[in-house]
């Protein structure tokens, strides 16, 4: 089974099509690592996983860290890997969290050893807005005219 995947951009970002059935059919999820490697960000768009496909499919991409650390929520999603990360209004740590993420973070800097990728699933899009802006680091180096990286190299 081959994925279709759509470059977003020349430096960053593609869409990848595939059955949700399909995800974790023999040699997907390696498939999936190597357009990760290729394209630092995937977007799987209205696939519609279930969190049961999503949380095999991570497993079947490697290793997770353990959600413990961060997530101690109880809820279900946690209970099957899974970090809901909502704008609950009745859930009070869940809008600390969002708002205080809003303008910009990195994800896994409290893991002594950061993971391989983020895995987000949308549940639910915004009726507006709903950005998610990346960051592809050596890109931006390759980016900067060669006196500026001189003046860098080495910190």
């Amino acid at each position: 089974m081959s994925l279709q995947v759509e470059p977003i951009s020349p430096e960053i970002g593609a869409r990848v099509f595939v059955d949700p059935d399909k995800l974790l059919d023999p040699g997907v999820p390696q498939q999936l690592l190597a357009a990760l490697e290729h394209y630092s960000v995937l977007v799987l768009p209205e696939n519609g996983m279930s969190d049961a496909t999503f949380a095999a499919m991570t497993q079947a991409m490697g290793p997770a860290h353990d959600l413990g650390v961060t997530a101690e929520s109880g809820t279900q999603s946690t209970a099957k890997g899974l970090y809901r990360v909502a704008l609950d209004k009745t859930d009070q740590m869940q809008l600390d969290f969002v708002r205080g993420n809003d303008f910009w973070h990195m994800d896994g800097t409290i893991y002594e050893t950061p993971g391989k990728a983020t895995l987000l699933k949308c549940e639910v899009p915004p009726a507006s807005g709903g950005d998610t802006g990346f960051a592809k680091l050596d890109a931006a180096w390759r980016a900067l005219p060669e006196a500026r990286r001189a003046e860098l190299e080495g910190l």
